[in-house]
């Protein structure tokens, strides 16, 4: 079978539109300056991937051909102010932008690359102890992490009398075809951008 790569600048001249220039670095920062604003998020400029297909089916409809000209002006007849609203939105917070990046020190710079290397990097990488401390408030009991013994039987802590044993949430479905047996409770955790997620094995789950 073979595989092909359609490039965007080729999408663009097949069909026969103009590749909009920029000076260097500019989309980037507008892409990123529209997503703080959510510029373009459907209560803005409507859900495209609706409302394409809806333009085709009625240019279809009334035999016209599909054209970029065509879907401008179907698209500014169904959502009148999106352009203008989106504009404002990102504009507005582009001046905030600017005012912040007016205010960047070396130092903000500095402080922002050691948070990412040291703090974020630890906190993301390292949840068993976080886990046990959280478990052992939940159950007003004390908590710890495993000695080198324990760790050697896959305990990663304790809570009180009870082990648990700490796995990624991708662990849960490797560990059917695995002849690994931790004679724990299991904790599976996920990381998400707004925290952390877990599962935690109870008695009941045991029976």
């Amino acid at each position: 079978m073979k595989k092909y790569k359609i490039k965007n600048e080729k999408i663009y001249q097949y069909n026969d539109i103009e590749i909009p220039v920029f000076p260097k670095y500019v989309t980037q920062i507008i892409n990123l300056v529209s997503g703080t604003a959510q510029g373009t998020r459907p209560s803005v400029v409507g859900q495209l991937s609706k409302l394409f297909p809806e333009y085709v089916k009625d240019a279809k409809k009334q035999g016209e051909s599909i054209s970029i000209e065509g879907w401008k002006e179907w698209y500014l007849k169904k959502c009148p102010e999106a352009i203008s609203n989106s504009t404002r939105k990102i504009s507005s917070m582009m001046q905030k932008y600017k005012k912040a990046m007016e205010s960047i020190e070396y130092s903000d710079i500095q402080r922002w690359v050691e948070d990412l290397v040291f703090n974020k990097t630890f906190n993301g990488l390292f949840f068993q102890d976080v886990i046990i401390g959280y478990l052992g408030n939940l159950e007003n009991k004390p908590s710890r992490l495993s000695n080198p013994q324990e760790e050697s039987k896959g305990i990663d802590g304790y809570v009180g009398e009870k082990a648990y044993s700490i796995k990624p949430i991708t662990y849960k479905n490797e560990a059917k075809h695995l002849m690994e047996v931790i004679d724990a409770y299991m904790v599976y955790y996920e990381k998400k951008k707004d925290g952390l997620y877990l599962e935690v094995e109870d008695d009941e789950d045991k029976a």
